[in-house]
């Protein structure tokens, strides 16, 4: 097995001890519930921990805020949506079909 870009690779010494110690446990399985431990920690680091639930207030905002935030925040499909609505109510001259 090889490394394919180590220079992504963290520095021993910097990586958080908590973590470390963590993955030494499941590397020389030291503990019968070391796996548990290493995910209830991730839970708490990880992107969902981080991940703040989005309100759903942009969803009463007029159409060219929405589109603004679409633009941002949303991906090329919900876009799509919000063109076509702009058109609609435009003079719907646009045709986006």
């Amino acid at each position: 097995m090889g490394i394919v870009n180590a220079g992504n690779l963290p520095v021993y010494d910097d990586i958080n001890k908590e973590l470390l110690q963590l993955c030494e446990d499941i590397v020389w399985n030291k503990h019968v519930d070391c796996t548990e431990k290493l995910l209830a920690y991730a839970q708490t680091v990880g992107k969902a921990a981080k991940k703040a639930v989005e309100s759903e207030e942009w969803r009463e905002w007029d159409v060219e805020k929405r589109l603004e935030h679409a633009l941002v925040k949303v991906g090329f499909q919900c876009l799509i949506c919000r063109l076509k609505l702009i058109c609609k109510r435009s003079s719907g001259q646009a045709g986006i079909r």
